[in-house]
């Protein structure tokens, strides 16, 4: 399952996160578009979806410009899908770098095994830096929680 209400906060990464951007060539992230639910009945899904440039402006300051962050980006509804858009520094000689679109559904589902695996092991680590997705057990977790416990003499 993942979190995505906590998308609204933006894609800020604190100084404890894992996650070196640079290291990556991330050069902008942005909230490409959103499908949220109302809570209350009836049940209405709205879909937000601003023009797809990088340069354009994301979901969130969509609503925002629009006043509608209050009503559509709070607590009368739920963020039941998103699109996180990466994109990269351009490589060599290339004039565009390349963009990796990251699509959730709050159940769970995501295209993460359809991308690259540098590109989902990197969405991982941002999905658990910005609380969307919890940490999942590393190897060295799973054998201290299978390990035994030591019993006293």
């Amino acid at each position: 399952m993942f979190f995505l209400n906590r998308l609204r906060e933006g894609f800020e990464l604190f100084d404890d996160s894992e996650v070196d951007l640079a290291a990556h060539r991330v050069e902008h992230i942005r909230l490409s578009q959103v499908r949220v639910r109302s809570k209350l009945a009836p049940s209405c899904d709205y879909l937000i979806k601003p023009p797809g440039a990088k340069e354009a402006p994301d979901v969130l300051a969509c609503v925002q410009s629009q006043g509608l962050e209050q009503t559509l980006m709070r607590s009368a509804f739920n963020i039941v899908e998103a699109t996180v858009t990466l994109y990269f520094l351009p490589v060599g000689t290339k004039k565009r770098g390349r963009a990796a679109h990251i699509e959730l559904k709050q159940a769970g589902i995501s295209n993460l095994r359809d991308l690259t695996e540098d590109e989902a092991k990197l969405a991982e680590l941002l999905l658990q830096a910005w609380g969307v997705m919890e940490r999942s057990l590393g190897t060295a977790d799973l054998e201290e929680a299978e390990a035994p416990a030591e019993q006293p003499h």
